[in-house]
């Protein structure tokens, strides 16, 4: 995600969650008082008392910015094996010599044939994934 970006959307989440808690901020309020206040903003916001006292709690501690998502790490998926395209080539034909052939059959095949059980796995997600890929077309 774009830095600008991320940050626009933290800050957003922040402004976000300040506005439900703003009115729990009043030091005036009696206990019994904050208590419903909470429930009715949970119940109007769809979430939880508990997320309620950790955005009020953050704020007191952190002002503002202990209202925004913490940052986090980009995900990457998975790298492909090496063999990607060979293991794609693989499920591709033995879609083609056998078409009917459920999963767990293509698995036995796949061991009949010397593949050690980690790449009988890969070649038979891609094939469900090529399979899943053309019921999309």
């Amino acid at each position: 995600m774009n830095t600008t970006k991320d940050n626009k959307w933290r800050d957003g989440k922040a402004l976000e969650r300040y506005t439900l808690i703003a009115p729990l901020l009043e030091d005036s309020l009696d206990p019994a008082k904050r208590l419903q206040m909470r429930k009715d903003i949970a119940s109007r916001n769809g979430i939880s008392l508990r997320s309620l006292y950790r955005y009020e709690a953050a704020f007191k501690k952190e002002g503002f910015s202990g209202l925004k998502p913490s940052e986090r790490p980009k995900q990457h998926s998975a790298k492909l094996p090496d063999n990607f395209k060979e293991i794609l080539e693989q499920a591709v034909q033995l879609k083609r010599e056998v078409p009917d052939v459920e999963s767990l059959n293509y698995y036995k095949i796949f061991l009949s044939q010397g593949k050690t059980k980690e790449e009988a796995l890969k070649i038979l997600a891609a094939k469900i994934a090529m399979t899943q890929n053309l019921a999309d077309l």
